[in-house]
């Protein structure tokens, strides 16, 4: 057993054959031998200390510059510069070893999983690194103004993904665990309540065809579309793509999906979302030129798009002979371990115990021209 340094913090978890663990410290497994589920952990726990020391750091280098209007002859001021760029390279060389181990590993979900977190914190990493050489820069310089505003922009860039990591801490994510029925029950009375009280039907109505199955005669289904009981009934332009995504996603070749027809109440309410609009202008010079716009995505934030899709694909999109803009809004209707909001923590507990239905959604979108040409 390595020393107390070496150990690491893994979270509970449910296996594959349903047999929770719960959480425990252990010794860092050289990287071949880690076994799928303890890595991911173990780099987000590592991710996470290297991302709170820096800005641990740059939180005391902005203490000690405001009490000056000059950079102070402070005895411990060259040892805190010195510590936020030993903890920011930190972050770098955990970025490292979950490159290495995506490189390595076999398995999707594992490779799923440090793919989130390394896209993630790449987007940080590159908007700080900026404000750091500032930082370094300004110092040198001995320019006070500029190194306090770039420490505190530095501090403000990782704002968000400090709440993230605690609300991966809440407490109420581990409520129910071992009940997951409670979990189901508490979950889909909240939809109901959604439904009624911000008009989340669709979100309401996409949790029951997980909790139910996909069923073709439900009433949901007859009015907005159909189910597709295999990806090798869809339409060639569509099949590689889902293909692909439920591969990544739900770690499936094939699963059931849902295709909703542009008369669909999903389909309408994309079609007049901010998101839609903000895309469809950002590719407009394109689309007037006769160009299929593919593989970008939106992350909906409306109550009902934002709990039913959330962060969707849109491929295909296209100005038809008509002039109407046309595009497919695909996703995948499951739940990652590491969100940071509880109530999708349950969800995933339920899922991880295989009471849902994982599925993928195709919507398909129609515009007509005298409404798109006004965006």
């Amino acid at each position: 057993m390595k020393n107390n340094e070496e150990k690491v913090h893994v979270r509970a978890y449910v296996k594959d054959d349903g047999t929770h663990v719960k959480e425990h410290y252990r010794g860092l497994p050289d990287a071949e031998y880690a076994q799928d589920d303890d890595f991911p952990n173990q780099m987000q726990d590592q991710m996470e200390k290297a991302t709170k020391n820096s800005v641990n750091c740059a939180e005391k280098l902005s203490a000690i510059l405001s009490k000056s209007k000059y950079i102070p002859n402070h005895n411990n001021l060259d040892y805190v510069i010195q510590e936020l760029q030993t903890a920011h390279n930190s972050q770098s060389m955990v970025m490292k070893k979950i490159l290495d181990r995506m490189v390595a590993t076999k398995s999707q979900k594992e490779y799923s999983r440090l793919h989130n977190t390394y896209i993630r914190q790449r987007n940080f990493l590159k908007k700080s690194d900026v404000e750091l050489r500032k930082i370094l820069y300004w110092y040198e310089k001995g320019n006070q103004h500029e190194v306090q505003e770039a420490t505190q922009e530095y501090t403000s860039i990782y704002k968000e993904e400090i709440q993230r990591y605690n609300n991966l801490h809440d407490y109420r994510r581990s409520l129910f665990s071992k009940q997951p029925n409670w979990q189901i029950i508490l979950i889909s009375n909240k939809f109901e309540q959604l439904e009624k009280t911000k008009n989340c039907h669709d979100a309401n109505n996409l949790w029951k065809l997980s909790v139910q199955g996909l069923d073709s005669h439900s009433d949901y289904i007859k009015k907005n579309g159909k189910v597709i009981s295999s990806v090798s009934d869809l339409p060639p332009k569509l099949k590689s793509f889902v293909t692909k995504k439920i591969k990544t996603q739900i770690y499936k070749s094939d699963c059931k999906g849902v295709y909703f027809h542009t008369n669909s109440s999903l389909s309408k309410e994309i079609s007049h979302s901010a998101e839609l609009k903000q895309y469809a202008r950002k590719n407009i010079q394109a689309l007037a030129a006769g160009n299929n716009i593919n593989e970008g995505s939106v992350n909906f934030t409306s109550d009902n798009l934002h709990l039913a899709l959330g962060h969707a694909d849109i491929i295909d999109m296209h100005l038809d002979e008509n002039n109407n803009l046309r595009a497919y809004v695909i996703d995948t209707y499951d739940f990652n371990e590491d969100d940071p909001d509880w109530r999708v923590n349950w969800a995933y507990n339920i899922q991880e115990h295989g009471l849902i239905t994982n599925y993928y959604t195709i919507t398909e979108i129609s515009v007509p021209a005298d409404i798109w040409t006004r965006i």
